[in-house]
Parts: structure tokens; C-alpha cells; sequence
């Protein structure tokens, strides 16, 4: 395998929701090697109602958090190990969109590639769109692509 030239992205970020978005990794993985970019994948994991009153101060991560990153790892043994050498999995709590966006600016990634569930009419009025929000506020090109 050739070694591969500096491209034009360094830094892709590339979050995921462990279900609809692995053909966005994929393409994450793929662009990172073209590239010669590290790549960073994100997984934002929500917080339970009521969580404040389940998480002790004493917890250096809420449990949460911890369970997500389980995951992610379980993930990244099957999707990216032997595939990309240069990567790093991140987890956040929290509104996706906002923690997409500050691993963004914590990394300076200068690309992202992301699913978009394609949600429309009522869904996507109450529910909003993660993916609509990223690339209407982030700084670097956003790279949308449909889970199926």
C-alpha cells in the first residue's frame, strides 16, 4: 500500500450515533487515508433525565459517559482497527449538535463528515436537525451523507 500524500484536510471529525451513521465513518475512514489525516470520532451520548440526582460528585465520569465510551471502543475494534492507524475516539455529554460543535473548536478539525437522518415535515420541525444545525454554524466544511 502506497503511503499517503498530505491531502487537504489534516484534522476530520467524524461523529457518530453508533447506529444510522456507519456509512459516514466509512467515508471518514476512507477520506482520512486519502489524506494522510488523523481522524477523531465522536460519540455524543445523552443525559438521562434525572441524572443529576444518580451521579455522585465523588464520579470522575458520569456513568453515562463511561457506558458511551464502552460502546465506542466495542465500535472502533470492529470499524477501525486495521483499517486507519491515526485516530482518536472522543465522548461528550449532552445536545449533539453543541458537543459536534465544540470538539470542532477543541480539535480544529477542518472537516467534518457526518450522517444525516433525512427526517422531514413534522419530525423534523419538532425533533430539528443535528446535521442542519452543524453546517449552518460550523466553521470548516461539513460533509453530510444519507444513512442508507
Amino acid at each position: 500500500m502506497a503511503t499517503p500524500m498530505a491531502g487537504i484536510f489534516s484534522k476530520i471529525l467524524c461523529p457518530i450515533d453508533l447506529e444510522h451513521s456507519l456509512k459516514a465513518l466509512d467515508f471518514a475512514i476512507r477520506l482520512a487515508r486519502q489524506n494522510g489525516a488523523r481522524l477523531y470520532v465522536l460519540y455524543v451520548a445523552a443525559i438521562p433525565i434525572g441524572a443529576a440526582e444518580l451521579t455522585s460528585t465523588a464520579d470522575k465520569e458520569p456513568f453515562w459517559e463511561v457506558t458511551a465510551k464502552k460502546r465506542l471502543e466495542l465500535m472502533a475494534e470492529e470499524k477501525l482497527v486495521g483499517k486507519i492507524d491515526d485516530y482518536e475516539l472522543i465522548t461528550r455529554s449532552g445536545e449533539p449538535a453543541a458537543g459536534i460543535l465544540m470538539a470542532q473548536a477543541e480539535i480544529g478539525a477542518d472537516l467534518i463528515v457526518m450522517a444525516t437522518h433525512g427526517r422531514t415535515g413534522i419530525s423534523h420541525f419538532f425533533l430539528g436537525s443535528v446535521a442542519e444545525r452543524v453546517v449552518r454554524e460550523s466553521p470548516c466544511p461539513v460533509l453530510t451523507l444519507r444513512p442508507e
